[in-house]
C-alpha cells in the first residue's frame, strides 16, 4: 500500500519509506566537475585512478548525494521543504554505471517544529555505499504536494520467510507470526498433508500466505526459494528452521543448514536493507556448545550457519538489520526423539515464542539466545553474556600500601571504559548496549578510515584528552583505544 495524494505534515510517520534506483555516468561526472570545480583525477583520469586502491575512476561522493535534494523537495516533506543539515558517511566507492538503490526512511518526526529526520542508504545489492542522516523542515505544513515517488507506510504489514515451515517447530513459528499479523512465505519439502494442515490453521488469521515446495538439500530447491524471496517487497524477517535429522549425511546437513541459508539470506538482504530493518534468524542448537555424542555433524553444520549469521550481524546491524541465533536444548520433536530419553525438553511452541520475541525486539543487546527448560540467556554467540565491569584489584594491606597517584581507581577505570564504549557505539551508530570489546577498524560496521578520525575526535571532545598523530594511525582496535584513553585520563588525574 502506498500514498499518492496531497498530504499535511501530520500524515508523516516513523517508518515511512521511499525507494528508487539511480546510476551515474562519466558524462554526469564531467558536468558535476564543471559545476563544482572538483577536477580531481580520482574521478576523471582512468590512468591515475588505476594506481589507487579503487582501480578505476569513482563517482564523487557529493554527486551521489544529489538525490537527497529530490527526496527533500519532492517526497519528504515535498514542496516548501528547507534542509537543516546532514550527516554523511561514504561507506564504499561508487563506480560509473553502478545501479544504486536509494532507501529513504523517516526515523524521526518533530511535530511542533515540522521537522523530519530521514536516514538515506545508497545500496549496491546488499552493500551500503552511502549513509546519510538528514533533517528537513516543512515551511508550510498544511499543504504538501503529491509525492514524486510511491511512499510505503511504516504501518504496512511485513512479510516473514520461514523455512522448514511444515516441521514441528517451523509450523509453530509460522502460527506465532501469523497471530501477530505477519504475512508469510513458507518453505516445505512438499508434504501436501502437512502443508494443507498448516494452511487450514493459518486461514483463521486472515493473512497472506504463500507456500514454496522445495528440497533445500538440492541446488534447484535452494534456487527456487531464493527466486521466490526476490519477488517479495516487504520482507522483514527470515527464519531458517529447516534442517535434516541429526543422523543425516553430513553433505545434506551442510546443504540445508548452511548453503540454503546463504542462498535465502543473499536474496533477502537487499530487501531488508531497503527497509532499514529486519533480521535473519537461525534456529540453531545447543549441541554446538555442548559437544553431544552423535550430534557432531549436525552441530558442525549449525556452527557454519551461525558463523554466516554472525557475519550479517557485524556487517549490517548498524543499518538496522540483525543476524540472530536461537539455540535451544532438546525439543520434544521427532527430530531429537532418539536422543532425549527422560531429559527435560522444551516444547515447539516455547521455541516459537522465543524466536518471534527475538525477531520483534531488534534493539536488544546480544544477537544470540541459549534456551533451556525454564531458563534463557542472551548474549553474543561464543557464548558470553554482556561483559561485566572489571573486578576491582585486591586491596593492599596497610603494611604494603604505597602512594600511587598514577594508578587508576577500579571504579574510575570501569567508568572510563564504559564512556569509551558509549562513544564508540554512538559514533558508529551501533545498537545500544552492543558489545564492542572486539570492535576494530575495518572489521566493525561503519569503522572505516574516515570514521576512525571522527571517532578519535569524539573521544577527545567527550573525555577531554588529546591524541598524537602517531596514536591516530596506530590505535585501531577497541581494546587499544580503551587502554590509551584510560592511560590518558589517569595522567590527567595525576
Amino acid at each position: 500500500m502506498t500514498t499518492a495524494s496531497p498530504r499535511g505534515f501530520e500524515q508523516f510517520e516513523v517508518g515511512d519509506t521511499v525507494v528508487f534506483d539511480r546510476a551515474f555516468s562519466a558524462e554526469e561526472c564531467a558536468t558535476f566537475s564543471a559545476l563544482s570545480g572538483d577536477h580531481s583525477p580520482i574521478h576523471n583520469d582512468p590512468v591515475y585512478s588505476a594506481t589507487t586502491p579503487f582501480g578505476r575512476p569513482i563517482v564523487a561522493m557529493h554527486l551521489t548525494m544529489a538525490p537527497l535534494s529530490m527526496i527533500a523537495g519532492m517526497v519528504f516533506p515535498g514542496s516548501s521543504s528547507l534542509c537543516l543539515g546532514e550527516e554523511v558517511r561514504a561507506v564504499g566507492p561508487v563506480y560509473f554505471g553502478d545501479r544504486l538503490r536509494y532507501s529513504a526512511r523517516i526515523i524521526g518526526v518533530n511535530a511542533s517544529h515540522h521537522v523530519l529526520t530521514i536516514r538515506v542508504l545508497a545500496l549496491r545489492e546488499a552493500e551500503v555505499v552511502l549513509d546519510v542522516t538528514m533533517r528537513v523542515q516543512s515551511r508550510d505544513p498544511t499543504e504538501l504536494t503529491i509525492p514524486a515517488l510511491p511512499v510505503s507506510k511504516g504501518t504496512q504489514p511485513s512479510l516473514a520467510v520461514v523455512t522448514g515451515a511444515t516441521g514441528e517447530i517451523g509450523s509453530e513459528i509460522a502460527l506465532a507470526l501469523a497471530q501477530r499479523g505477519w504475512s508469510l512465505l513458507l518453505q516445505g519439502r512438499g508434504d501436501a498433508a502437512r502443508r494443507d494442515k498448516l494452511g487450514q490453521a493459518l486461514d483463521r488469521f486472515g493473512i497472506h500466505t504463500e507456500f514454496v515446495a522445495a528440497d533445500l538439500a538440492t541446488a534447484a530447491g535452494q534456487g527456487a526459494l531464493a527466486e521466490a524471496v526476490t519477488r517479495q517487497d516487504r520482507i522483514g524477517l527470515v527464519v531458517h528452521a529447516a534442517s535434516p535429522g541429526v543422523t543425516a549425511p553430513v553433505e545434506e546437513l551442510v546443504a540445508v543448514n548452511y548453503t540454503a541459508l546463504k542462498a535465502v539470506a543473499d536474496a533477502a538482504l537487499p530487501k531488508l536493507l531497503e527497509r532499514q530493518g529486519g533480521a535473519v534468524l537461525l534456529l540453531g542448537t545447543r549441541a554446538v556448545e555442548m559437544s553431544l555424542p552423535g550430534w557432531e555433524a549436525c552441530a558442525g553444520a549449525k556452527s557454519m550457519a551461525t558463523t554466516l549469521v554472525n557475519g550479517i550481524e557485524r556487517r549490517h546491524a548498524g543499518f538496522g538489520v540483525r543476524g540472530l541465533t536461537l539455540s535451544p536444548s532438546l525439543v520434544a520433536t521427532r527430530f531429537s526423539a532418539a536422543f532425549r530419553d527422560d531429559a527435560p525438553s522444551l516444547l515447539p511452541g516455547e521455541v516459537a515464542e522465543a524466536a518471534v520475541a527475538m525477531a520483534e525486539d531488534l534493539t536488544a543487546t546480544g544477537n544470540a539466545v541459549m534456551m533451556e527448560p525454564g531458563r534463557s540467556t542472551r548474549g553474543q554467540f561464543g557464548f558470553h553474556t554482556a561483559r561485566a565491569a572489571e573486578a576491582p584489584a585486591p586491596a593492599a594491606s596497610a603494611a604494603t600500601a604505597t602512594p600511587t597517584a598514577a594508578a587508576p581507581q577500579p571504579a574510575a577505570a570501569a567508568a572510563s571504559s564504559s564512556a569509551v564504549a558509549g562513544i564508540v557505539r554512538r559514533t558508529l551508530r551501533l545498537p545500544a548496549g552492543e558489545d564492542v570489546s572486539n570492535a576494530a577498524l575495518g572489521v566493525t560496521p561503519g569503522w572505516d578510515s574516515l570514521k576512525h578520525i571522527e571517532l578519535l575526535l569524539q573521544l577527545e571532545t567527550g573525555l577531554g584528552i588529546r591524541f598524537s598523530s602517531g596514536e591516530i594511525s596506530t590505535v585501531q582496535r577497541f581494546g587499544e583505544l580503551d587502554a590509551i584513553c584510560r592511560r590518558k585520563l589517569t595522567e590527567e588525574a595525576a
